[in-house]
C-alpha cells in the first residue's frame, strides 16, 4: 500500500531517482513511397506506436496545425524498482502516401501502408540508447525510424556496495549532493547475501539499505558531515533513517570492509554524522537504511550529503606546534581560520594541574614586552563544539624537548568557550600554549588569539622615615641617607615590581645628662640628676634610667655606681649613654678652742675647719 501511495505522490512532484521512468523520445524518421497524388506532390506520413498505447503520426505540418512535432517523448512509463520495469518495449512503426480526397485539416487516408514492429531493449538505469527501426525492403513503402530509450532513476540499483551510487571525489572546502533533495529512497533494498551488515560489528540491522561511495582527495582536512534528511520534500515517505560508514582495505568494493562509523538516533529521523580524521585519496561507503519505529519508518525518501568542513587540525606534539607570531605591544596574533583537536593524542604531553591532558594540539608566541596577555579559544558550536581547556608552559631549556615548566592552566566546567589571563611573563620569550577538550566534548573545532593586557608592573610609592644610624632596605639595595630611591624588582617567573622610596632620615638624638647633686657617701641612693635631650623628631622625649626611673629628673643616683640612661622621640628613635655617680663622703669637722683668763670673758675665739664633704663649706 505504502508504495503505491509513493507513485501517485510522485506523480504530482519532481522525479526521484529512488524510482525509476521509462521514456522513448521519437527523434525523426525517413521515409519513401510508390504512392503519389494525382494533382501535387506526395503527401508522406509516418506513425509509432509504443507498447500498443496508439499511434502517433509525424511530422508536424508547416502551419503546426496538425500531427506531432519532432523530437518527440511519446512513451513515459515508472516504477518504483529497477527489477519492476520490463527487459524489453514493443516499438511499431508505419509509413504511408496520404491521399485524402480533400486535403482539408487534418484528414488521413492511407495508401502504400507498411508496417514493422520490434522489440527493444532497456538500458541499466541512467543511461539511454538510440535505435533504429527500418520497414522491410522492397514494399511500397520504405522508411528507418530513429528513437532513444533512456531509463532516467536508479531503482534500488544500489542496493549492493559494487553497485553503489558514486557521489564523486570530495575535495577540501568540498560539498557532495543535497541533503534538501529527496533524490533517494530505500524502497528496493534488500540484504543481499554476503552484504556488510553493522549488526555483526556492534551497529544496526541492515534490512532494507542502500549503498553510495565517495572518495577523499588528497588534501581532505579532518572533519567531514555526512548528513541525511528524511523526506525532505515532504513528499509524504519519510525515512527512519540508519547510516553507516564503511572502509576497506583496497578501497574497492570487492575489499574487506570495516566498519567505521555509524548512528541509529532514537529522537529523530534524521542523521547528522561527524566523521572525524578521514584518510586522503580513500574511498568510502556509506549504508543508508531505516529503522522499524513505526509501521512503514523502514522505508521511504530521503537526501544525501557530504560537506568537507576544510578544517586541519593543530599540531598534535609540542616540537610541531604552531607558531603565532610575537604578541605586539597592543595588538593580538590569532589563526587565520578555526582549527581542530579532531585526531590529536596526548603522547608525550606535560603535566596539567587542572585538568587530565587527552586530545591535546600546541600553539607557540613570543610573549609582549608587558608580560600580560590574555588567551581567548572560542569553540565552533555550530559545526563540531568542544569544551576548551587551557595549559601554558615555558621550556625551562628554551627547547621543545626538555622540560616544560607549567606557567597556567584554567578549565571552566560550565563554558564551552575559555579566556585565560596570565601576567608575568618574560618579554621576548617562546611560551607553549596547549588546547584539549574536556571529557563531554573532548574534540572538536575552535579559534584563537592572544591579546596583549597592557602594561599591570605594579608600582609601591613610599614615604619612609627612619632614624639617623638605621637603614632602609628595598630589594638588594640600603639607603641611609635621605633622598628619593627608584628599585625596579623581579620576582617569580619574571614579574617586576617597582618601589618608589622618599626616605626622611631624622637628625641624632643628642642626650645630655647633668649630676646636680653628688651621693653622699658611696653606695648611697641620694645622688640627684637631669636628664635632657635634641635631635631626633624634635620633642616629646621620654627617659629611662638605670633604676627605671622614667622622669626626667632622678633624685635616687647610687653613688660610685654605673648608670645607664636611655632617651626616646615619638619616631621611637632612641639614644643611650652610661656614667658614674659622683658621690661624697660625710663631712669630717675640727676645731681648735681657745682659753680665756676669767669667767664671763667674752673674747675667746675657736677655729673650725671641715674635710669631705662637698667645699665650700657653710659655717
Amino acid at each position: 500500500m505504502k508504495r503505491f501511495l509513493l507513485l501517485f505522490l510522485l506523480g504530482q512532484s519532481v522525479f526521484s531517482m529512488g524510482q525509476v521512468e521509462v521514456r522513448l523520445t521519437v527523434q525523426g524518421a525517413v521515409t519513401a513511397s510508390d504512392c503519389d497524388d494525382l494533382f501535387s506532390a506526395p503527401d508522406l506520413l509516418w506513425e509509432v506506436n509504443v507498447e500498443n498505447e496508439g499511434w502517433i503520426t509525424y511530422p508536424q505540418t508547416s502551419n503546426g496545425a496538425c500531427f506531432a512535432a519532432l523530437p518527440n517523448q511519446q512513451y513515459t512509463a515508472s516504477y518504483t524498482c529497477a527489477v519492476d520495469a520490463p527487459a524489453q518495449m514493443q516499438v511499431c512503426f508505419r509509413a504511408f502516401e496520404n491521399d485524402p480526397i480533400l486535403p482539408i485539416g487534418c484528414a488521413i487516408v492511407r495508401s502504400c501502408l507498411e508496417e514493422t514492429c520490434g522489440n527493444f531493449a532497456l538500458p541499466a538505469p541512467g543511461q539511454s540508447i538510440d535505435y533504429t527501426l527500418a520497414l522491410p525492403a522492397g514494399g511500397t513503402s520504405t522508411g528507418e525510424l530513429s528513437f532513444t530509450i533512456e531509463v532516467e532513476g536508479l531503482g534500488g540499483t544500489n542496493g549492493e556496495p559494487c553497485s553503489a551510487i558514486d557521489l564523486g571525489l570530495l575535495t577540501n572546502n568540498d560539498t557532495l549532493g543535497n541533503f534538501t533533495q529527496g533524490l533517494y529512497s530505500n524502497l528496493c533494498g534488500t540484504l543481499a547475501p554476503g552484504e556488510p551488515n553493522p549488526i555483526n560489528q556492534g551497529g544496526f540491522n541492515n534490512e532494507n539499505g542502500v549503498w553510495f561511495q565517495f572518495t577523499t582527495d588528497s588534501d581532505i582536512g579532518s572533519l567531514m558531515l555526512i548528513q541525511a534528511l528524511s523526506d525532505p520534500e515532504i513528499a509524504g515517505d519519510s525515512l527512519d533513517i540508519q547510516m553507516a560508514v564503511y572502509g576497506t582495505d583496497n578501497n574497492a568494493c570487492d575489499g574487506s570492509f570495516n566498519l567505521l562509523s555509524w548512528s541509529s538516533p532514537n529522537n529523530s529521523y534524521d542523521v547528522f554524522m561527524n566523521f572525524r580524521c578521514p584518510q586522503p585519496n580513500t574511498t568510502y561507503y556509506v549504508l543508508i537504511d531505516g529503522a522499524f519505529t513505526v509501521s512503514g519508518s523502514e522505508e521511504g525518501l530521503f537526501g544525501l550529503q557530504v560537506i568537507n568542513v576544510g578544517v586541519q587540525d593543530a599540531p598534535d606534539e609540542r616540537c610541531d606546534a604552531l607558531m603565532l607570531g610575537a604578541v605586539p605591544d597592543g595588538g593580538s596574533v590569532s589563526l587565520p581560520e578555526p582549527v581542530g583537536n579532531l585526531c590529536a593524542t596526548s603522547v608525550g604531553d606535560p603535566f596539567s594541574p587542572n585538568f587530565v591532558v587527552q586530545s591535546s594540539v600546541w600553539f607557540q608566541f613570543i610573549a609582549p614586552s608587558s608580560g600580560h596577555i590574555i588567551i581567548d579559544a572560542v569553540s565552533a558550536r555550530a559545526v563540531d563544539s568542544i569544551g576548551i581547556q587551557l595549559g601554558l608552559y615555558r621550556p625551562a631549556t628554551g627547547s621543545c624537548t626538555g622540560f616544560f615548566q607549567h606557567i597556567a592552566s584554567q578549565y571552566t566546567f560550565e563554558d564551552l568557550d575559555e579566556s585565560m589571563e596570565v601576567t608575568c611573563l618574560f618579554p621576548g620569550e617562546p611560551y607553549y600554549l596547549l588546547v584539549d577538550g574536556d571529557a563531554d566534548a573532548n574534540r572538536g573545532i575552535f579559534t584563537l588569539s592572544i591579546s596583549d593586557a597592557g602594561d599591570i608592573t605594579p608600582v609601591t610609592n613610599l614615604d619612609t622615615t627612619i632614624c639617623f644610624g638605621d637603614s632602609f632596605t628595598v630589594g638588594s639595595s640600603v639607603y641611609t641617607e635621605p633622598g628619593f630611591y627608584s628599585d625596579t624588582l623581579q620576582v617569580f617567573r619574571g614579574c617586576d615590581s617597582i618601589v618608589n622610596t622618599n626616605l626622611t632620615v631624622l637628625p641624632p638624638i643628642v642626650l645630655q645628662v647633668d649630676q646636680t647633686q653628688p651621693a653622699i657617701g658611696e653606695g648611697n641612693a641620694n645622688g640627684v640628676g637631669v636628664l635632657s635631650a635634641t635631635g631626633g623628631s624634635g620633642g616629646n622625649y621620654s627617659f629611662e634610667w638605670c633604676d627605671g626611673t622614667t622622669t626626667a629628673q632622678n633624685n635616687m643616683l647610687v653613688g660610685g655606681a654605673q648608670c645607664c640612661v636611655t632617651a626616646s622621640d615619638d619616631f621611637g628613635c632612641t639614644v643611650d649613654t652610661c656614667f658614674t655617680v659622683m658621690f661624697i663622703t660625710d663631712i669630717i669637722p675640727s676645731f681648735i678652742p681657745d682659753t680665756l683668763a676669767c669667767f664671763g670673758d667674752e673674747n675667746g675665739r675657736i677655729i673650725f675647719s671641715a674635710i669631705n664633704g662637698q667645699p665650700p663649706y657653710n659655717y
